[in-house]
């Protein structure tokens, strides 16, 4: 930047002194990409605020469909529960209670049918995990991974205790903490 000094000769203003060296050098190393594709802020911008098409709606309501007559039965023996929530114009909301002994079927046809639900729509997840036995947390290790290149919208809620029995990274999915069992109310 150009500037007129106090006895009328120009100059170059600058925010350092020429004789120190350079604080921080920034060197571009190429783009951010996600499965193989560069992202940028419009694709954000797209994906989480524009307006739900009709026909995404439609496509979830159906997959919604097909997955109670796949595992409906299970998740009722289990007291485990799936909601869909289609709010008018927003992204389509699936909430998944896992409570009570969900076997291996279960885990693997939900990881092979809720994969094929966010690649196509912009859905968003939340995976509420009460409880997990022992058995369980193989395969819900498993579907977690499977589930971690959607981790942007997938938001999972256990209790602190079950989260350390997971041999998983869960800082791909957002985390919603939950205050611990025995903590007073409050706090």
């Amino acid at each position: 930047m150009e500037a007129l000094t106090g006895a009328g000769l120009f100059g170059k203003a600058t925010s350092v002194a020429p004789g120190l060296a350079r604080l921080m050098q920034l060197r571009y190393l190429g783009h951010v990409l996600r499965d193989g594709h560069k992202l940028s802020m419009r694709d954000f911008v797209e994906r989480h605020f524009r307006e739900t098409p009709p026909t995404e709606s439609a496509m979830a309501t159906r997959w919604f469909v097909a997955l109670q007559r796949a595992v409906g039965r299970q998740l009722a023996r289990a007291g485990a529960a799936v909601e869909l929530n289609l709010e008018q114009g927003l992204v389509p909301h699936l909430q998944i209670k896992l409570k009570g002994t969900l076997g291996r079927a279960f885990f693997t046809r939900f990881a092979r049918r809720l994969p094929r639900l966010l690649h196509r729509t912009r859905a968003r997840v939340t995976l509420i995990i009460e409880d997990a036995q022992q058995q369980q947390l193989h395969h819900l290790q498993r579907m977690l991974a499977r589930l971690a290149r959607y981790g942007d919208r997938i938001y999972i809620s256990a209790a602190e205790p079950l989260r350390a029995r997971l041999a998983i990274d869960l800082s791909m999915f957002h985390l919603v903490l939950e205050p611990s069992r025995g903590a007073p109310a409050g706090l």
